[in-house]
């Protein structure tokens, strides 16, 4: 960050394209003899990764932890093509601050115990909505030892708030 709040950084940020964004469990999750990883989630979603893409080793350990643990899965990608970007675990975490205003976009956000300022992307559908959900849960407090409040999934590439929602 400058002096004036705007965010500096060499290169843009590789924000996640979607179009579709997924939180859900996985139903299925299995590879085909050609290495491909076909996902069936709960809510009834399928997609594929092949090993030739460059995140496949990084969606394949995410998806076998989620099937494993029980856990929901976020997964970034094109559902009418079925293929997937990124896939992510979503955190419990209580928000610490919501910026008030965007600049570049972004609206920045800061959560307890977690050390890098994340942001929520303005130009997001589930913006409005995120944004009330932190900025409430953010003003009810609470100690510092009470359990995380929010259900919050975080792309690790950039640092965006991609889902936010109560446990």
């Amino acid at each position: 960050m400058t002096s004036n709040g705007a965010r500096t950084t060499a290169a843009a940020p590789q924000w996640l394209r979607g179009p579709d964004f997924v939180l859900s469990e996985v139903a299925e999750s299995r590879v085909e003899a050609n290495g491909a990883m076909h996902l069936r989630l709960a809510d009834g979603s399928a997609w594929t990764i092949v090993p030739a893409e460059a995140a496949f080793a990084g969606v394949r350990a995410i998806v076998d932890l989620a099937a494993r643990t029980k856990r929901p899965v976020f997964i970034a990608g094109n559902r009418q093509a079925g293929t997937i970007e990124r896939a992510l675990l979503p955190q419990r975490l209580s928000p610490l601050s919501v910026g008030r205003q965007a600049v570049d976009g972004v609206v920045e956000v800061e959560f307890h115990t977690f050390m890098s300022r994340c942001y929520l992307k303005t130009d997001r559908i589930w913006f409005e909505t995120a944004r009330a959900l932190l900025e409430a849960t953010s003003r009810e407090g609470g100690p510092p030892t009470a359990p995380p409040a929010l259900l919050v999934t975080i792309d690790i590439v950039t640092q965006e708030v991609v889902d936010v929602r109560r446990p």
